[in-house]
């Protein structure tokens, strides 16, 4: 079954089969730069909050959703899971941050560090992605671009 990207509606025959590695080119050129853009969208990311990582955890929240809470600081236990879908916590029913932050003790016990680290890596992975689904939807890759580094760099990001 033929796509639509697959189907050549110029006047013009079509070619032999030898030069279709030529058709296919500026494809392979166009994923490469895309793929080139989205590797800088995460450097960009992860170089902007990389000084994240110096900093504790939060008198905010924190104390309540990791520091302070037993069932997080047990780590990914069997008892953990069952309370994450089955209790609300701070006045929020939301079981995959409760098993988020307990992987997260799990793999890096209270050392917000490796928190903090997560952290930036989905942000920066979140901004690869707004840039995906934008370059598809719009086909501009310099539109798309900068729209995801404002979504990851603008100010409002700092929580």
């Amino acid at each position: 079954m033929a796509h639509d990207d697959d189907l050549d509606l110029s006047d013009e025959p079509p070619a032999p089969a030898g030069d279709r590695i030529d058709q296919r080119a500026p494809i392979a050129i166009a994923s490469s730069i895309a793929l080139l853009i989205a590797l800088l969208i995460a450097l960009a990311t992860g170089i902007t909050y990389v000084p994240v990582l110096e900093n504790g955890f939060t008198t905010f929240d924190d104390p309540q959703y990791i520091v302070d809470n037993p069932q997080v600081g047990a780590g990914l236990t069997l008892e953990g899971l069952r309370w994450a879908f089955t209790h609300a916590h701070s006045d929020n029913w939301h079981p995959l941050t409760w098993l988020s932050h307990m992987l997260d003790v799990e793999l890096f016990g209270l050392d917000p560090r490796g928190h903090h680290a997560v952290g930036v890596a989905l942000h920066a992975a979140n901004a690869v992605l707004l840039f995906a689904l934008l370059l598809r939807l719009t086909r501009r890759p310099v539109a798309s671009a900068l729209s995801a580094l404002f979504f990851s760099l603008h100010p409002l990001r700092v929580e």
